[in-house]
């Protein structure tokens, strides 16, 4: 049979498979994730980079910068002065199936939340990924909901110091809904109200660049060490940071444009984080606590911001020769999302290099590794990407899988 002929019933196969999905799949198939995120933020940074250094556009990067448009049009909810990003499309999920509990027990039993939104963890790479979205393309777009992530945040989120705890704390959803987290039965391996207040400590809800954001890391700091019954209050089960290390991060976070680093801060420098980047950007562990490439992503991401926007030589020298190694390895020998991750990182201190007028701590070589590897991603590989646990269709490159959540999403309502 002649290609021509096949094509209307491949056409008509896709048809009903989406229109099945739709009517029986869990909410979480076809959603966006946090997977998409990454890849169309790394677009986004690489489409920076080229602009700020005299080079010409690529047509991956224009494309990647509408999907990205176009995703954030699908998905964002507007309520109030804030948003929400595609509310109840993890309703059904495990994770969230004991959100509308509040009390961790032995005995709880599934409450799942209609219209639940994202945990409050996985959303802290939001405030990053918009901006390097605004610096890309559309900024007065990416710049107002920047702007309305902030109202979200501050006035639906983040939690003041009171008579429960002495420091602020989040909100585990974006909602303001504060129930259980992967609960798996088990008291001290899942997150009770308020236990993902961890991932506040990295530092990355600064991208909103608010005042009040910037004051609730200067009291968090001035509120550290925690005894051990704040400790759990706040970090749960994400248990393995240590209070000076909540310390150090939190005081980068609420550093004065004006200001230096502390003696304490470069003392931790020396003793944690220039070690940590010595380490091959291709070994997937090896931090000090055996961490993961995407911990130390998070852990580094705000020393590396600093290390710019406070303009600290030998720091920016220690990430320009960490990164100088990457055309030495091949990243797509991690874990899929670790190296996601991993490739963003990159890519926000190449946007930042440029940003300073330092392109030469960029060798041309860690640039064509980047690109020729999201190239990979984008156009196709071998590897299926797309989540078929989910009920989702396999898909081995990012472009048809995200064309394909943008029809299945069309005229979804999200609640």
């Amino acid at each position: 049979m002649k290609r021509w002929h096949i094509l209307p019933l491949l056409l008509a196969g896709l048809a009903a498979m989406t229109i099945s999905l739709d009517r029986k799949s869990a909410s979480y198939a076809g959603a966006f994730t946090d997977w998409d995120g990454y890849v169309l933020a790394i677009g986004a940074d690489l489409r920076v980079y080229r602009r700020l250094t005299g080079m010409r556009d690529l047509p991956m990067s224009r494309d990647m910068s509408e999907a990205a448009y176009r995703m954030h049009q699908l998905a964002v909810v507007h309520r109030g002065k804030g948003w929400l990003f595609q509310p109840g499309a993890y309703t059904d999920h495990r994770d969230f199936a004991f959100a509308g509990h509040s009390m961790k027990s032995g005995t709880v039993t599934e409450s799942r939340v209609p219209g639940i939104a994202w945990d409050s963890s996985h959303f802290s790479r939001w405030p990053l990924w918009l901006t390097s979205f605004e610096l890309a393309d559309r900024p007065a777009y990416y710049r107002s909901l920047r702007n309305g992530l902030a109202r979200q945040f501050e006035q639906v989120v983040l939690v003041p110091p009171g008579p429960q705890f002495r420091t602020y704390r989040l909100t585990n959803y974006m909602d303001g809904r504060n129930g259980l987290f992967r609960w798996n039965g088990l008291a001290k391996e899942s997150y009770g109200p308020y236990q993902l207040s961890g991932t506040f400590v990295y530092g990355w809800w600064t991208a909103l660049d608010t005042p009040g954001i910037r004051t609730a890391y200067a009291h968090l700091s001035e509120n550290l060490p925690f005894s051990p019954s704040e400790y759990d209050a706040f970090f749960g089960p994400f248990n393995w940071m240590s209070n000076a290390q909540a310390s150090h991060l939190a005081r980068l976070a609420a550093l004065p444009a004006d200001a230096q680093p502390t003696p304490e801060d470069l003392a931790f420098w020396r003793v944690y984080e220039a070690p940590l980047l010595k380490q091959s950007p291709c070994s997937d562990g090896g931090g000090p606590r055996g961490s993961r490439v995407q911990d130390a992503q998070y852990e580094l991401m705000m020393p590396m911001h600093v290390a710019f926007r406070h303009n600290i030589p030998a720091w920016k020298a220690a990430f320009a020769a960490h990164f100088a190694q990457l055309s030495d390895c091949d990243t797509a020998k991690l874990p899929r999302l670790d190296e996601l991750h991993y490739l963003y990182f990159v890519t926000r201190f190449m946007v930042l290099a440029a940003q300073a007028g330092q392109p030469e701590l960029v060798p041309d070589a860690v640039r064509q590794t980047v690109e020729r590897r999201l190239s990979a991603l984008w156009k196709g590989q071998s590897e299926v990407i797309s989540n078929e646990g989910w009920g989702e269709p396999r898909f081995g490159d990012f472009r048809s899988y995200l064309e394909w959540k943008f029809k299945f999403n069309y005229n979804k309502r999200y609640e």
